[in-house]
């Protein structure tokens, strides 16, 4: 079986790395490559691949520009160079996504998945759920904060909304989210990097290792040191550090 693959990228070292690559895959055939949204689509028309290996920004436009242009995608491999995207949203689109620059045993992974997709149901399913992405990115939150998160549990990737979520926490260097359900799962931020990406007015930051969904709060309670207790609806209790009180009497004065 020969996979079809077009090469997408405004970079020109990129695409000649992937092209180097992807010449260690002989049942992968690179039948075209574009620089700009307006060449890929013509590139997509001409040569029906079965594979797009896609960067996420290109110029003047993001991989979704073009996707929300296609009739029907082919299977995806995200290539970015920024981990701050909402990488949750790219593992529920697509086979897989790559942080640049892109290495041989990444793209073998993400290759191997690929040829597992490349038939009957599975791909199916899979272009049924790039298509749902292309309509949610449409209609996405104006400021651009995260309102999905991608939890990876094996080869399987829950997708968990951020409502969901009352609190982050850091421990022993992972960072959790714990949900309404009373499950904590690993996600693949830093508290720092979901600090920016939520939106500040819901997601507040108590503590060096917490960052709470201020929608869960039920009160707050002094607490030693001059530090405060937050206890969330489900009676969960977390401490409040001195310092970051702050945030907490911005949202909720008290």
């Amino acid at each position: 079986m020969t996979l079809r693959a077009v090469i997408i990228d405004d970079e020109p070292p990129a695409r000649l790395r992937l092209r180097r690559l992807l010449s260690e895959h002989p049942d992968v055939e690179i039948v075209g490559e574009a620089g700009t949204v307006a060449t890929a689509t013509s590139v997509i028309a001409a040569s029906h691949p079965d594979l797009l290996l896609l960067d996420i920004r290109l110029r003047g436009a993001t991989a979704f520009d073009l996707l929300r242009q296609l009739e029907e995608s082919p299977l995806v491999i995200f290539t970015t160079a920024y981990d701050e995207f909402a990488l949750e949203a790219f593992q529920v689109a697509s086979v897989d996504y790559l942080l640049k620059p892109v290495d041989s045993e990444g793209l073998g992974r993400a290759l191997e998945k690929v040829r597992r997709y490349h038939s009957g149901q599975r791909q199916a399913d899979l272009l049924e759920r790039v298509q749902r992405l292309v309509e949610r990115s449409a209609t996405a939150a104006p400021e651009g904060f995260l309102r999905r998160l991608g939890i990876r549990i094996g080869d399987r990737t829950l997708v968990l909304p951020v409502e969901d979520v009352t609190h982050f926490y850091a421990q022993d260097k992972l960072v959790y989210a714990a949900t309404t359900a009373a499950k904590s799962h690993i996600v693949d931020f830093t508290l720092v990097q979901l600090a920016r990406r939520l939106d500040p007015r819901q997601f507040i930051r108590i503590h060096r290792a917490t960052l709470v969904n201020i929608d869960h709060v039920r009160e707050i309670q002094r607490w030693f040191g001059g530090r405060y207790r937050v206890v969330l609806g489900d009676g969960t209790p977390l401490v409040a550090s001195r310092n970051m009180a702050a945030n907490l009497r911005a949202i909720v004065p008290f």
